[in-house]
């Protein structure tokens, strides 16, 4: 659809205007974090994790997965809260 087709989708005022805008930059990371963490993890591995054991290894890769699906989860929680919020003043 293009974007006269939705009129008024990228106004304040417009009921979806928000959610709309809030929908493309949450799922834009979403697709962009992913992509990050495994360029930072290659980076990581091929230059800087010549010194650390293997066990020490397992632990940096355990602990950026968890801190890509923390900032994930707090991304599109903060969705969900407000979503309500507005279902609840509906």
């Amino acid at each position: 659809m293009s974007h006269d087709e939705w009129p008024g989708f990228d106004r304040d005022d417009h009921p979806l205007g928000r959610t709309m805008r809030a929908l493309v930059w949450r799922i834009s990371l979403t697709i962009l974090a992913p992509i990050l963490w495994l360029c930072f993890v290659l980076l990581f591995f091929a230059f800087w994790a010549q010194a650390l054991t293997l066990s020490q290894e397992i632990v940096v890769g355990v602990v950026s997965v968890l801190g890509l699906l923390a900032t994930l989860l707090v991304l599109w929680a903060s969705f969900g809260v407000g979503m309500a919020r507005r279902w609840a003043d509906w």
